[in-house]
This record gives C-alpha cells, structure tokens and sequence, in this order.
C-alpha cells in the first residue's frame, strides 16, 4: 500500500495510541477486561499506522495527509542545491554582474 499518514499524524497518532495501551493496562488492573480489551486493541492500531505510514481506512476513504516531496526536493534534500544557493547569494549581491557593467 501506499503511503498516506504524514508527520504530523503519524506523531499524533503514536502519542494517543501509546495513551490509549496506558490506558489498558490501568483497564486491566481495575479488572475491566472488556474496556482493556478494547482500548489495548485501539492503541496496538494506531500504533501500528504510526509506524507503518499506512493507513487502510485513510486508503479505503481516500484520504491522504502525506505530502510528497517534489524530485529536486528528493535529490537535494531539505537544504537546497548549490544552485539554489549560488543563485539567492547573487540576488543579494550589491555589486552589477557582468553582464550589466558598462564596458
């Protein structure tokens, strides 16, 4: 499958799938078996798509929050290119290229 949870609910979802296995455990100790059942089962769920990145019932409605990066992106990674660089330190040059110097 593809992936379709992205950071921000991959974290969201591992945070509350971790609170809801504490949740079961404190379930299992007030001998609550249906409820630890059930919140143990949650929390292994949520758990599981934050680890795998996959979610089916996001696949299933169509819903995706994972944003791909572009292939320049992919290549260069989070920082840019040496291009990129060479080319914004040259806007901020104050003296005129070549091009426009008078000859």
């Amino acid at each position: 499958m593809q992936v379709n949870v992205g950071h921000l609910e991959r974290w969201g979802r591992a945070a509350l799938g971790g609170v809801l296995i504490a949740g079961s455990v404190r379930a299992i100790r007030r001998k609550r078996h249906t409820a630890a059942a059930a919140l143990g089962a949650t929390g292994a769920v949520l758990l599981e798509t934050a680890i795998t990145r996959v979610c089916p019932l996001n696949a299933l409605l169509g819903i995706g929050s994972h944003v791909r990066p572009s292939r320049s992106q992919e290549r260069a990674g989070a920082l840019g290119t040496h291009r990129d660089f060479a080319h914004r330190w040259s806007s901020l040059s104050t003296t005129p290229s070549r091009q426009e110097r008078p000859l």
